[in-house]
């Protein structure tokens, strides 16, 4: 079990252990979650790509958070996470978000154990 803050960025997984987290299910949640918790280490992020779609229809994916960490290491100031885990079942999205994140000086886990729990909802 991890100590500290983990913070899950997925529209629809939990984990199956129950672990306690806080869960982002769409990039505004995430971006919000992330900045609130600026102030202290993250001991885990882990970030899903795909992230359903936004009330027009649109798909939304979690880009908009690499952004804003690549953002932050740019200027000097990286966000102070102990372990980043992508765990999309999109390959594609997923390299994305891992080059991203190493170019930017972050240290990244691709993760594939079943620990999820889903939680769909209409």
């Amino acid at each position: 079990m991890t100590r500290g803050v983990v913070l899950l960025v997925d529209d629809v997984r939990q984990f199956r252990d129950g672990r306690r987290c806080i869960v982002a299910r769409d990039p505004e949640e995430a971006l919000i979650a992330l900045r609130a918790n600026r102030s202290v280490e993250l001991a885990e992020l882990w970030l899903d790509h795909d992230l359903g779609h936004d009330p027009d229809g649109r798909r939304r994916d979690v880009m908009p958070v690499v952004a804003e960490l690549v953002r932050a290491a740019g200027e000097g100031a990286p966000y102070g996470i102990d372990r980043i885990l992508i765990h999309s079942s999109n390959p594609a999205g997923a390299l994305a978000i891992r080059r991203a994140l190493e170019a930017a000086g972050y240290v990244v886990e691709r993760h594939h154990a079943p620990i999820w729990r889903h939680e769909f909802r209409p």
